[in-house]
């Protein structure tokens, strides 16, 4: 999957190959906090707080969403 392609990239400490893939992932799939979460961590190694700290706010907002959806 592109999530794990980003998570690959940004092991790799390829960050700015890891942002572009995972900002494809969260495109595809708003709902999966491990693609925001991995994509603030890529910001985050980039010195790009601001959208670090958005990202990680989504992962938090989708990981609700995400373990909801599960229980009905």
């Amino acid at each position: 999957s592109e999530t794990e392609r980003g998570i690959e990239f940004y092991k790799n400490g390829k960050f700015n190959e890891a942002i572009e893939i995972l900002k494809n992932a969260v495109q595809t799939d708003k709902s999966n906090p491990v693609s925001y979460y991995y994509l603030g961590l890529s910001f985050e190694n980039i010195n790009n707080n601001k959208e670090a700290i958005s990202s990680f706010q989504k992962s938090t907002d989708s990981t609700y969403n995400f373990f909801l959806d599960g229980l009905y």
